[in-house]
Parts: structure tokens; sequence; C-alpha cells
């Protein structure tokens, strides 16, 4: 057992510290024009190794020693269960790892990175609160503990003892979108961890963890001192539901059918309380946009991409609730759905779900073909099938096909693994084994998610 605890045996490397790997990295001579010093140009897998290894020392000199870390998705920015199941579920638990298996994945594997939720007792993280620092010209990083300096390279996240009073803040008043303090399942991206822009979050300094009390913050930071707030107000949860059926909506497709599979998918947790308007219960508290942009994906992605119908199913949903639990505590701002208020953020949510891009599925985290990039076999279904795949990890055909992300027969199912089998023009290759008369399939680079019971039992093994 390390001495942050570990389910695998830590590759342990050489101690290179961000100091060191920012001396080496600033003497190397490169084109790069990352904002952050540290960056994919100029920092190894083995160093971003090192990188958390420093941070989860320095957790571990002030008491956290078995910390448990939640796996970044295929961009780099969100945990890999946005979207896709609960923090409290078990599929979340199944995938969170001890502090030495994450940096051995990272040395061995070079996976993107990890994060870690404050204040939670079942990750080890009672008592921990993270202060985030988007604007530090307004809301600087200068207390004296484990500071980080994100990826992005123009802000921070500092990490401190939580007292036992500090709460969930975001800034308000003259600090408006300068940060945030993040005491209770609220993450941050933990060093070593590569940045969708490609920079590295990296210790800038450690100074062990300090105590955090809410009258440290500025008053914009103390939930209690937000305008308008109501001390003992609980929060409020509003007693709306999720509609049974949408209605007429004319399309070239059955809109009713795909509007019950989103509503039965991974992730209905989410769609239930946006649709309700119980924001709180989301990671989109308070935040009106972002949920709206959110689930605008999630029915851009069932309904075709057709502009009309998006709008239509969006219409119908928020006219039906039309209020939310946003700053309910401040009377000077507006609960109800930005969509139906703003021209503008209703188009830009709509050109959002339309989007024909490759983007961030926010369902499932994965990158998506454009339609242009497309397999020739049965469009959409190779990425269906991709999806589902990431979803199930190990799976028979039937349970492919049986998968709410697919709604093809067997038959095109079993072309689209061919296809992602034999062609190399497809993001992620379909590997199958034998169990007997049975053959199941997975995606190639997801061996390591397959429990490790089952991968001796097929043969199965890890690419290094």
């Amino acid at each position: 057992m390390s001495e942050f605890g570990s389910d695998a045996n830590e590759v342990v490397g050489a101690e290179v510290g961000s100091k060191r790997v920012l001396a080496q990295a600033l003497q190397a001579p490169t084109a790069c024009n990352h904002e952050n010093d540290l960056c994919t140009c100029n920092v190894s897998n083995d160093e971003r190794a090192n990188l958390l290894k420093e941070y989860l020392s320095a957790l571990a000199d002030s008491g956290w020693r078995n910390i448990r870390l939640m796996p970044l998705d295929s961009e780099g920015k969100a945990p890999i269960i946005q979207g896709r199941c609960s923090l409290d579920s078990d599929e979340a638990e199944s995938l969170l790892v001890r502090g030495g298996t994450a940096i051995q994945q990272i040395r061995r594997d070079g996976v993107r990175g990890f994060c870690l939720y404050a204040g939670k007792p079942s990750h080890e993280t009672e008592g921990l609160v993270f202060t985030d620092h988007d604007r530090p010209d307004l809301f600087p990083a200068d207390s004296n503990t484990l500071t980080v300096k994100s990826g992005s390279g123009t802000g921070y996240h500092q990490t401190f003892e939580n007292t036992g009073s500090v709460q969930n803040s975001k800034a308000k008043g003259d600090l408006d979108q300068a940060g945030e303090v993040r005491a209770h399942n609220w993450y941050v991206v933990l060093p070593g961890s590569i940045h969708p822009s490609g920079g590295i979050y990296h210790v800038v300094s450690n100074l062990g963890v300090a105590p955090l009390e809410t009258e440290d913050l500025p008053e914009e930071l103390t939930p209690n001192n937000q305008p308008n707030a109501s001390h003992d107000s609980p929060p409020v949860k509003l007693d709306n539901e999720v509609p049974d059926s949408l209605g007429e909506i004319e399309a070239s497709f059955d809109v009713e059918s795909r509007y019950q599979t989103m509503l039965d998918s991974a992730a209905s947790e989410t769609i239930d309380a946006i649709i309700e308007g119980n924001l709180n219960d989301t990671r989109f508290a308070d935040d009106r946009h972002e949920s709206e942009g959110w689930l605008a994906e999630q029915v851009g992605f069932y309904m075709a991409r057709d502009r009309e119908v998006v709008e239509d199913v969006l219409t119908t949903l928020f006219q039906r609730n039309s209020d939310t639990d946003a700053h309910t505590s401040d009377s000077t701002k507006s609960s109800r759905r930005k969509f139906l208020e703003n021209d503008q953020h209703r188009k830009q949510v709509l050109d959002y779900a339309v989007s024909k891009r490759s983007e961030y599925d926010p369902g499932l985290g994965i990158t998506k073909y454009t339609r242009q990039d497309r397999p020739e076999v049965g469009y959409p279904i190779v990425d269906r099938v991709q999806d589902a795949l990431c979803d199930l990890v190990l799976a028979r055909k039937v349970e492919i096909v049986e998968h709410p992300r697919v709604d093809r027969g067997e038959t095109q199912v079993y072309e689209a693994l061919r296809k992602m089998q034999d062609d190399d023009s497809t993001p992620f290759t379909v590997k199958s084994v034998r169990d007997g008369r049975k053959r199941y399939y997975y995606l190639d680079g997801y061996e390591l998610k397959i429990p490790e019971e089952r991968r001796e039992e097929l043969g199965i093994e890890v690419g290094l």
C-alpha cells in the first residue's frame, strides 16, 4: 500500500516535482503557443504522473492518505461520469481509483487525468475544500496553501482544510464570474491532467494544506451574505413533473418514441431534473444558461439535429415548466427559463443543439462523427454502437441491439461491428473474444474498464 492508498501496484518513477519539470520545460526549445508553461509539447507521461504524485504527497502529509479519484472524460475537463450516471451511483463507484493507481495509469497508459470531489466521505475527502480562481485579478490565489495552476494557464485552484463552516458558493456582485468555493460534491481537476487546450495542471505552491473559515472569504463568496439571501429559507424544490408526452410535433421520424428513449437513457436523472426546473439537483445549480444548453444537446442528439423539431421539443418542455429553482434567494434575478425570455440565448442554444461539427457528447463523453465524416454503414449506426460499447464496456451483440442508444436491428448492428473491426476510418476499433459459443465485443483501449477477473477468464490482455 502506498502513502496514497492503491488498488494496484504503483509504478514509482523519479521524484520530479513541478519546479523541476517547469525548469526542464523552459529550457526545451519549442514553437509552442500554449498559455500554460507546462503542456503536452514539453511534459511526458512520466512527468505528468509525478506532478500528480507531488500533489497527493502534499495531501498525504496533511492527513488525506486514502483518497479516491474520478477519471476525466476524453476531453480532459469533466469527470467521466458527467451526463452518464449520478455521482453516488454504483457505476460511479466502480470508476473510482486510489492515488497510486491513478499515478500508474498516467505513467503507463497515458490517461488524460483525474479529478477530486470536495467534502465527500465516501471518497475519503471529508474536510477538503477548494477555492477556484477563474479571475485571479479579482479573486487572487494568494493564501499560503497548496496551490495548483489550471491547465488553461489563466486560473488557479487552492486546497484547504474546511474548518466546518465553509459551503459551496459562486462569486457574486463585484466578483461575479471570478471564481467559486467548492466544499461539497464539487470537483477540481488534479495536477498531471491535460486541459483541452493541451496545458498541464500543476502545483505552483506547496506549503501544505491551510485551514479555511467562512470569515477568510470575500463577502461576495459567502452564501449567507449574497444579495437578498434568506438565511433561514430551505432550498426550494419545485413540484413540477416531466411531461409523459410531447403532443403533436411534426417530423420525418417518431418524435414521441425518441423522447421516451431519451427519458430512459443513462442521463435520465439529470434530464428529468432540468425538465422539472430543479437545477439544484444537478451540477447546473443557478445556471439556466448551461442547463438549457446541456438539455438542448441531448434533445438534438435524439431528434436527428433537426432544428425545427429541437425548437418545438424544447419550447414544449419549457413552457410546461417555465420556472426553475435558480436564484430563488435573489429577487433581483430571474428564475424563468432563459430560452423563453432571451432570443439571442435561444438562437445560441439551438445552434449548439444542431451543430454537425465533431463535438463532445455530454451523454456519454465521447467524440462523435460529423455527418460528412461518418462511415457509409448505416448512418448513424456506427457511432450509436460506439456509444453503447462505451456504456456497456463488454457486451454481446444482442445486448448492444437492446441498448437505448441503438434503435437499429441486429443485422445493422452486426455490419457496424464488422466495420469497426476492419476499417481504420472509425475513431474506435472494436475487438471481440469468444466465451464458449458466445462472442463478446469491446472497444480497443477500454480493456482496463473490464473487471480484472473477467479479463483473465476471457484472456484479454491490456496493452502497455
